[in-house]
């Protein structure tokens, strides 16, 4: 709020009430003189780093301040596998069925085949024999693996009975490979299953 009061004083009694109102404008109306205000006012800002404190590598003094003419390819060097992508994958099944009096009778046989991949870029490291796991981005190569399914059943009116066995001969891989708890932990295939399915068609 701005304080402009009117008073008949004389000019050293106005310069001491100026004082005392804070600074306040005054207007002399006897002696028709008029009182600014002056105010001085400053910052400082400092700040203790310097170049050479954030620049600890004299090697690179050259490069400080330079514009950045290269970045490595995050997805590796060209002509690197992209993570996770096997080179090969296929599936094929035989399936044959025959009759026997009034029952359907039937044989199944499959192979399921994956490749070996990657599980991260080409440009990620790789974890060498015997050294510790330094980041969670290590790149892991899982290996390629063949997986075979059978099954024979048969079949009367609605009712069907099945006798089946998944992973036949127990191949154990890895499917993938990581180091997010800086330790590799494997996700491995499903174990060989035995097993026997009874059917009702309603």
């Amino acid at each position: 709020m701005e304080v402009e009061p009117h008073l008949n004083i004389n000019l050293e009694a106005a310069r001491s009430l100026q004082n005392s109102l804070n600074n306040a404008p005054l207007r002399i109306v006897g002696d028709r003189q008029k009182f600014k205000t002056h105010r001085l006012e400053g910052a400082e800002e400092w700040e203790g780093a310097s170049a050479d404190d954030l620049l600890k590598d004299p090697a690179t003094k050259g490069e400080f301040g330079q514009p950045i003419l290269s970045v490595q390819n995050p997805y590796g060097p060209v002509g690197s596998p992209s993570a996770n992508s096997p080179p090969l994958q296929f599936n094929l099944r035989l399936r044959y069925e025959w009759t026997v009096n009034s029952y359907n009778a039937f044989a199944q046989a499959g192979v399921t085949h994956t490749g070996h991949s990657f599980t991260q870029s080409g440009s990620n490291p790789s974890l060498s024999a015997g050294s510790a796991v330094s980041t969670t981005n290590l790149r892991f190569e899982d290996p390629a693996f063949s997986q075979y399914d059978a099954s024979i059943g048969v079949a009367k009116d609605a009712w069907t009975t099945e006798f089946y066995a998944q992973n036949l001969t127990n191949v154990i891989k890895s499917v993938f490979t990581s180091s997010t708890q800086f330790v590799p932990a494997e996700a491995i295939t499903r174990p060989r299953v035995l097993g026997v399915r009874f059917g009702y068609r309603f």
